[in-house]
């Protein structure tokens, strides 16, 4: 029963995390997340703290960084709570996609402002070592039974 529980919440846990996009990938291809859940991981540009705010790529540095970002229109969902941002704050955006006009809006559900959770959710495999975790793991084996 246990097993089962464990196998429900797992499912379940699956279910309600939105797939991470690539920003430059979704807006080339915005048209085909319409009605999705989806998660962009972006930097904050013209906060408006009522209405919403507009999103654009994490740029790198170097020769692959574009040189004017597009915008994304996100807007608060009624439900949402609403957060304070500040113009270039990394930020992790949950919600659907909406069109209008060919032009895709975001409709923010949640909103992930924490450096560590926005680490943690674009790269999930990668965690911090905790304490204990090495344990048994430094010892080496013998090379021989008899030695």
């Amino acid at each position: 029963m246990i097993a089962g529980s464990v196998l429900l919440a797992e499912t379940l846990f699956s279910q309600e995390t939105p797939k991470l996009v690539a920003f430059d990938l979704f807006l080339a291809n915005a048209q085909s997340y319409a009605g999705q859940t989806i998660a962009l991981h972006g930097l904050v540009d013209k906060s408006e703290p009522v209405t919403g705010f507009e999103l654009t790529e994490v740029q790198n540095s170097g020769a692959n960084a574009k040189a004017q970002p597009s915008p994304l229109q996100a807007n608060w969902m009624k439900d949402a709570t609403k957060v304070s941002l500040q113009e270039g704050q990394e930020v992790v955006v949950i919600g659907e996609i909406q069109m209008r006009d060919n032009t895709p809006i975001f409709h923010v559900a949640k909103i992930i402002t924490d450096k560590d959770a926005i680490r943690q959710f674009i790269r999930p495999s990668e965690r911090r070592p905790r304490p204990g975790d090495n344990l048994g793991h430094d010892a080496q084996p013998s090379k021989s039974i008899s030695d």
